[in-house]
């Protein structure tokens, strides 16, 4: 069984390396946050800095074993700051990674689901 802590640590080694900028020349790194205003077992609405994404791009939300559980292409990801999302089947009580990326830059969050 792995310790909390180092399950947080996991948790900010694999957040920092997804938001990793190499900037081409005179390129400033880009800020930008994901925000997880609700999410529920089966609902889940977030929102990021607008102008932060490049092209399309998809959201994903895996477990702590790194299985992918769901996945949505967002075709107009770079025209949008929020969005919402429901699917059919419920997730488990257990923390989770949402991952938004343009396949150039990655904004990950990790939240906890209590289902009922």
């Amino acid at each position: 069984m792995i310790a909390l802590e180092e399950l947080n640590e996991l948790l900010r080694d694999e957040t920092e390396m997804n938001q990793e900028f190499i900037p081409f020349e005179g390129q400033a790194k880009p800020t930008a946050s994901l925000h997880v205003q609700h999410m529920q077992a089966n609902h889940l609405v977030v929102n990021w800095d607008g102008q932060y994404f490049q092209q399309a791009g998809s959201i994903g939300i895996t477990d702590m074993m790194g299985r992918e559980l769901m996945r949505q292409d967002l075709p107009a990801l770079m025209e949008q700051s929020q969005l919402e999302l429901s699917w059919s089947e419920s997730l488990a009580s257990g923390i989770y990674l949402i991952r938004i990326t343009d396949g150039i830059h990655t904004l990950t969050r990790k939240v906890f689901v209590h289902a009922n």
